[in-house]
């Protein structure tokens, strides 16, 4: 009602169709590997050795313009059907991370770091990526107007106007949980409630454009809205380069500057795409670069969070060493202990990471087993399923422990999952 030409213009944009329903009149089939996957309006089916799964997709993620994803419900819980949609190619074909499967399903959890780029919770409810993601408080703010009690993130120091875009548009290789911290909220730093971790690659990603702009010799002088309007106005790019040179050698174009020097090119975790290179470089090969893993920014907790970004990306070795130093000052710290936890597993000192591993009964059965503990890991599964009774490898693991139970315990799964291709191929059912 307050500012009805942003809020219309921003509902076209990208971010504003972040979530949408399901398209109903579409028809398409593929086939990839043994299996056959068919979209027939809203119901994505896939077939294989004779079995079945199909399920109607309750959301279509994504706006449309590079791919389009869709979440089905299976027992109360959102899943990622492994179908998806790739307009610039009028494509169908598998989601990307699937392509190398043999035996794909709908078995892909959402959860809600997923949902937190592509989604808003209002009233309980999910809804596209809503104004308070960059502006904060609107509940607040509609019910005493003012400037002062809404964010404007073009008027916000460096830091803290690059963090409402950094919160979704810069994953880095890992993002670790600042302990105790509350969600990240428009006007503060990211940093205070995840640190963030780069890695820098040859290849792009299909989200990295902060980390490529941070590498361009002209980024310091721009941020995310210098180009870009999240309410959908268009906005003249070559007048922001141009600001700056003015002078162009002979032959050069007189437009159209990121058609060379911010080509599109191919996303390694991507499919069927091709995204904006921003590390604006001059055309020809790229320049090579130190893959060396690094904090975004300085923030608190520094060797506890190296410790974990260090795990997450496999340097075990430097992970356990930086976890270990860190862990007298965070000795209540739970992401920590159970990381500790699990490096002790890798290490096979099973006594030791039963103890840490407390809090993920998962991974603590793993080394009860090793123990010969079967009745202690046994225990530590139903806890886990307990805890999350669609987790399949639970369910698998249990199995497995106990072969004369196997039947039973995977039948279990089928009750929350009856589609699940692999639990009734290993059942021998239909």
């Amino acid at each position: 009602m307050c500012h009805p030409r942003e809020a219309a213009a921003y509902q076209r944009t990208p971010m504003g169709r972040s979530l949408t329903p399901v398209n109903t009149e579409v028809r398409a089939s593929f086939t990839r590997a043994n299996t056959k996957f068919e979209v027939h309006d809203a119901r994505h089916t896939v077939t294989r050795n004779g079995r079945r799964a199909d399920f109607t997709t309750v959301w279509q993620v994504g706006s449309g313009a590079h791919a389009a994803g869709f979440l089905v419900n299976i027992s109360g819980a959102l899943f990622q059907s492994p179908i998806a949609h790739y307009p610039a190619k009028k494509l169908w074909d598998v989601a990307p991370g699937y392509q190398a499967l043999d035996h794909i399903d709908f078995n892909r959890r959402i959860t809600p770091e997923c949902l937190g780029c592509h989604a808003s919770q209002q009233s309980g409810k999910l809804a596209p990526i809503d104004c308070d993601r960059c502006h904060g408080d609107g509940d607040a703010h509609s019910l005493r107007p003012s400037k002062s009690n809404i964010v404007h993130p073009g008027k916000l120091s460096s830091f803290e106007r690059a963090s409402v875009c950094e919160q979704c548009h810069l994953t880095g290789v890992a993002r670790i949980p600042q302990p105790s911290a509350k969600p990240y909220e428009p006007g503060r730093k990211l940093e205070d409630s995840v640190a963030i971790f780069v890695q820098p690659a040859k290849d792009l990603k299909v989200v990295s454009h902060v980390e490529q702009l941070a590498l361009a010799r002209c980024g310091p002088n721009l941020w995310c809205g210098s180009c870009h309007n999240a309410h959908g106005e268009k906005v003249d790019i070559d007048a922001q380069c141009t600001g700056c040179h003015t002078e162009r050698p002979r032959g050069h174009a007189v437009e159209g500057c990121p058609a060379c020097h911010m080509p599109k090119r191919g996303a390694v975790d991507g499919l069927h795409t091709a995204f904006t290179d921003h590390r604006i470089a001059k055309p020809g090969p790229s320049v090579p670069f130190e893959p060396k893993l690094r904090a975004w920014r300085p923030a608190a907790n520094a060797q506890r969070n190296l410790g974990l970004a260090e795990l997450a990306v496999g340097d075990y070795a430097n992970s356990f060493r930086n976890l270990t130093a860190a862990y007298p000052r965070h000795s209540n710290d739970s992401e920590l202990i159970g990381a500790l936890g699990t490096l002790l597993l890798m290490r096979n000192q099973h006594a030791d990471a039963a103890k840490l591993l407390a809090g993920h009964p998962q991974k603590q059965a793993l080394a009860f087993k090793a123990l010969g503990e079967t009745a202690k890991a046994a225990a530590a599964l139903e806890r886990a399923i307990e805890r999350d009774p669609l987790d399949e490898t639970s369910y698998h693991l249990l199995a497995n422990l106990l072969p004369a139970r196997r039947r039973e315990i995977l039948e279990r799964y089928l009750k929350r999952n009856p589609a699940h291709l692999a639990t009734r191929e290993a059942l021998g059912l239909p």
